[in-house]
């Protein structure tokens, strides 16, 4: 088999992903990062990112950012159809809290994921990985916190999900065939209790996303040669 990748890097904008908060009051939008704030690696490099958050006094909940999309306009060639997939991206989470630790219940809510694959009309075909959630246990020592404002930014605070290679659905592995993808996150509720508010703007935030896409290397009057193994297409 050939492969092709695609990178979302999100440098300048969201590249076609769309937020679908579950209710108004999450907040969901692209964010630039800033270096100034930020001056500790690997965000020093990054331009931006997809955000994930929730308000003060709001409920949380699970939502995600969703890409439409066709294989061919993530780049397999135009006739061949998309044999695997692994779908990695990086993720961090950040957490305010203006009263030091006191502030952090309910962190052990937020995670990261499931990334999934869906055909046209939303019904889910792939879950590429599952949910990574937010490790309370390290906490002082690596968690992505702020504390009064100052954010703490060590490199154990990001994370990488590497997906296993899944075979698509040959329903859905034609060039042209329309799919959608689906990056969930999920922030816990922030209600008030006075001088300790947990899970105070509790982020969500996605760097990057990498798709490698394996495709069969030949197509020839309906019939697909695939590592020596031939089937015919309809």
């Amino acid at each position: 088999m050939s492969e092709v990748v695609k990178k979302f890097q999100f440098a300048s904008s969201a590249e076609g992903w769309v937020a679908n908060p579950v209710h108004a009051n999450l907040r969901m939008y692209w964010h630039s990062s800033n270096r100034k704030n930020r001056p500790l690696p690997p965000v020093s490099t990054y331009g931006g990112a997809l955000w994930y958050g929730n308000k003060r006094l709001q409920a949380g909940g699970e939502s995600y950012w969703e890409l439409d999309t066709t294989w061919g306009d993530l780049g397999l060639p135009v006739g061949k159809r998309i044999v695997t997939l692994r779908a990695d991206y990086s993720y961090r989470f950040t957490c305010m809290s203006r009263h030091g630790n006191n502030g952090y219940a309910g962190v052990a809510e937020t995670c990261a994921g499931p990334f999934t694959l869906h055909d046209s009309a939303g019904v889910l075909k792939h879950t590429l990985s599952t949910e990574n959630w937010c490790p309370v246990e390290d906490i002082g020592s690596g968690y992505p916190v702020s504390l009064k404002g100052a954010i703490v930014e060590e490199p154990a605070c990001f994370s990488q999900c590497n997906s296993e290679i899944i075979v698509i659905d040959p329903a859905i592995a034609g060039s042209g065939s329309e799919i959608k993808l689906r990056l969930y996150g999920t922030v816990p509720e922030c209600p008030d209790y006075g001088r300790d508010e947990p899970a105070r703007n509790v982020t969500v935030k996605f760097d990057r996303v990498v798709l490698t896409m394996g495709y069969d290397i030949s197509v020839i009057a309906g019939v697909s040669t695939i590592q020596g193994i031939s089937t015919i297409t309809f």
